[in-house]
Parts: structure tokens; C-alpha cells; sequence
């Protein structure tokens, strides 16, 4: 009896590593570095550096951006990639801002009258922000 306890408890142990350990950001085959926002609200947003490999580590996740050069980043294919489509542009001086859904991604955002979880802004360098892009790009 005790032999079987000790199965259970260690075969619970090993599935709840499991699911820890692969936590990854969604943008990880974008990037080795992201900025992880925490809080959504702006007055006491917490905003985070954090490399790939300590992704694993983090709760509470309410949103996650990183940053590229325009040269290696294709649009058409980052948008196929998580089956998302765009609902909204909005062009900047220094760049344009698509904002688009994804039935993929978890994180959700409203804006305007429209839910959105994906921010793309291009501009001198692309900079990729679920559900919105926190900080400055």
C-alpha cells in the first residue's frame, strides 16, 4: 500500500514538473530576450527583462513583447504563424501599428470596440507586444 502512495505521489510530482518546466514565451522562436509585463494596469505596470531559459520561472504573465531588426521579420508569416488576422492599423510618424487577433493567444485586450492580443509595430526595428507593446518602441 505504502509502495503505491509513493508511485502516485512521485508520478504527480514528475507531471506537475513537466508542465513547469515547459512554460515558454509564446514569442520564444522569435527571440532569446523578451520584456514580461506583469500588471496591466498602467499606473503600476511592472515590467521585466528576461531572457529565454528563465521564462520557465514566471507567474502571473499579462503580457510579454520583444524586439527585432525589420530585416529579419516577416509580417505575413509571424501573422500565419499564430493564425491571426489584423483588425485595426494605425500608422505612426516613425513606423505603422497593426494590432491583430489570435485564436492562439491567451492574452486579451480591448481597444476601441475590438479584441486584439497582438501589437506589431514597424518601424526602424520591430517591435512585437501581446496584447499590447508595453514600454516605448
Amino acid at each position: 500500500m505504502l509502495k503505491k502512495i509513493f508511485i502516485i505521489v512521485i508520478s504527480f510530482i514528475c507531471v506537475l514538473s513537466i508542465g513547469l518546466f515547459n512554460r515558454t514565451s509564446i514569442f520564444s522562436e522569435y527571440s532569446n530576450a523578451f520584456e514580461i509585463c506583469f500588471n496591466r494596469a498602467s499606473s503600476s505596470e511592472s515590467i521585466f527583462s528576461v531572457k529565454k531559459g528563465e521564462f520557465i520561472f514566471l507567474d502571473n504573465v499579462a503580457g510579454e513583447s520583444f524586439s527585432t531588426t525589420a530585416q529579419d521579420f516577416n509580417l505575413d508569416n509571424f501573422l500565419n504563424k499564430f493564425n491571426a488576422r489584423i483588425v485595426m492599423v494605425e500608422k505612426l510618424e516613425n513606423g505603422v501599428s497593426y494590432y491583430a487577433y489570435s485564436p492562439t493567444i491567451k492574452y486579451k485586450a480591448q481597444i476601441l470596440d475590438k479584441t486584439v492580443n497582438l501589437q506589431v509595430f514597424v518601424g526602424e526595428k520591430v517591435t512585437v507586444g501581446s496584447p499590447f507593446i508595453f514600454g516605448s518602441f
